[in-house]
């Protein structure tokens, strides 16, 4: 009997994230001045993340739902810097609409933008 309630549990968790229909998402600003018009979106554009500002230092969270992607792509980052321009970058992959990690991090710099995977 406690055999069978190890099992059952582990089935449970184990089918909880199978089934999670999306992404956790990170953004960090390390840069000295706020970042704005922030969106994150995949390459199918069917869920779009928007924030309006991150000031520097910052860091926001959230999940991007991804239960109507179908086939495969990247992630897009959006967002305005502090001269005004629009900057815009790809990263990652997800495979036939189901993403391959459990959360992503961006970490904005000054030049750079990094993508890390949790």
């Amino acid at each position: 009997m406690k055999n069978s309630l190890i099992l059952i549990s582990s089935f449970l968790l184990i089918s909880c994230s199978y089934f999670k229909t999306g992404v956790d998402v990170e953004i960090i600003n390390t840069t000295e001045k706020s970042i704005k018009n922030i969106k994150l979106y995949t390459s199918e554009n069917k869920e779009v993340l928007t924030f309006e500002e991150l000031k520097s230092g910052g860091k926001i969270s959230d999940f991007l739902k991804m239960k109507e992607n179908k086939t495969d792509g990247h992630y897009i980052l959006e967002f305005t810097n502090e001269k005004g321009e629009i900057k815009k970058t790809t990263a990652g992959y997800y495979s036939n609409g189901k993403f391959l990690d459990q959360k992503i991090i961006f970490e904005i710099g000054k030049d750079t933008i990094k993508l890390n995977k949790a």
